[in-house]
């Protein structure tokens, strides 16, 4: 995506929307408004608008993946993933997202996790705002964050019931 800066959500649907693509699988995400937003109907010369409240699409010129997901950070953002693309879990695994969707809200991904006895760390990816690179946010305990019920991060904290894993997985 030009400049490789985005803000939280749009970082982790960056990382979502590579993974799918180099595993096959159907690019799809879900603006603020509930209305799907796939890569097939952008990649097929279909462009998105909102006339008002719900999204619509107009013939527009085949565009390129890194348009795709320019066009999905501007529909997409914390809402839509805490509400449409994910599913509340209980027990933190790879891959899952911490989320507190609003405006603003935030994200992260969990890029690992790890147990020691009772207690549970993660490795947490973000970006954030203003748009920045996707980083690894290290935690004071060798580089991981132990989530204790909820994650608390220098610039924001997570509650238990803001994990979320990706619908389908």
């Amino acid at each position: 995506v030009p400049g490789d800066l985005q803000q939280c959500a749009d970082s982790i649907l960056r990382v979502r929307a590579e993974w799918l693509r180099d595993q096959g699988e159907e690019v799809s995400f879900y603006a603020t408004s509930g209305d799907p937003l796939p890569w097939s109907r952008w990649q097929a010369g279909e462009r998105p608008y909102a006339p008002g409240n719900k999204v619509l699409w107009k013939p527009g010129t085949k565009g390129g993946w890194d348009e795709y997901l320019a066009a999905v950070f501007n529909w997409a953002g914390t809402v839509s993933l805490q509400s449409y693309e994910t599913v509340a879990v209980d027990a933190p695994r790879a891959g899952d997202i911490l989320v507190e969707g609003g405006f603003p809200g935030h994200a992260v991904l969990l890029l690992d996790v790890a147990t020691r006895g009772e207690e549970t760390f993660v490795l947490v990816g973000e970006g954030f705002m203003p748009a920045q690179s996707f980083h690894v946010e290290l935690g004071p305990h060798q580089g991981w964050w132990r989530m204790d019920g909820g994650l608390a991060l220098p610039v924001w904290s997570f509650e238990a019931s803001h994990l979320r894993r990706w619908k389908g997985e």
